[in-house]
């Protein structure tokens, strides 16, 4: 503290200050609880990435399937087409000879017709697949080659199936941990409203 005499008047300044220091020494398991939440808070999220990846791979598994059998489908259709018209053109030689009727060349006409229906769907089918393969890969190569199954790594049987699903699979091990998150959240939740044991000191 200081004064000072000036004139008759005293002035006085003075300075006080306090310094508290705060531990909270027990909340009853509340910040074990958080880090646990928090834990699997990151395996949800862990698991909901790896879905997202399988989804992406299943797509494109699913895209390069479709470009192959459909390809095989607009070759068949394409063959027929070409099979039905050899023999309407036969069918029209042969009546222009006497040996055919007008029926029969009538009949392999609505043949050829409905194949080359059948062939434009094909053909709109293929441009649609490959259009989702390249939409999905960025590559415009459509001379793909069956995709090869390792059964090696394949469940044998359903049960088996069930039970890696149960250990494996992203949906599952998500919904595990999103549930074990919310209880820890209740759990963190009723700790809360209990006391707090803290320490300070001034």
């Amino acid at each position: 503290d200081a004064e000072d005499t000036a004139g008759g008047f005293v002035s006085s300044n003075s300075r006080s200050g306090s310094v508290t220091i705060k531990k909270q020494i027990y909340d009853f398991g509340e910040a074990d609880s958080r880090m646990e939440s928090a834990r699997y808070g990151m395996d949800t999220a862990r698991a909901s990435y790896q879905q997202a990846e399988q989804q992406v791979i299943l797509d494109i598994l699913t895209a390069h399937v479709n470009v192959i059998t459909t390809q095989k489908a607009f070759d068949i259709r394409t063959a027929n087409k070409e099979r039905l018209e050899a023999q309407t053109e036969a069918e029209n030689i042969k009546l222009e000879a006497g040996t055919s009727t007008p029926t029969r060349l009538a009949e392999a006409e609505a043949r050829l017709a409905r194949a080359i229906s059948d062939q434009i769907l094909a053909e709109a089918n293929l441009q649609s697949a490959q259009e989702a393969y390249q939409s999905l890969t960025g590559l415009a190569d459509f001379s793909l080659q069956p995709v090869l199954l390792r059964r090696d790594i394949l469940p044998a049987s359903i049960n088996e199936a069930e039970q890696m699903a149960g250990r494996e699979h992203p949906m599952i091990l998500s919904g595990l941990a999103a549930e074990k998150q919310a209880e820890n959240e209740f759990k963190i939740l009723k700790n809360s409203l209990l006391p707090k044991v803290n320490l300070s000191l001034s």
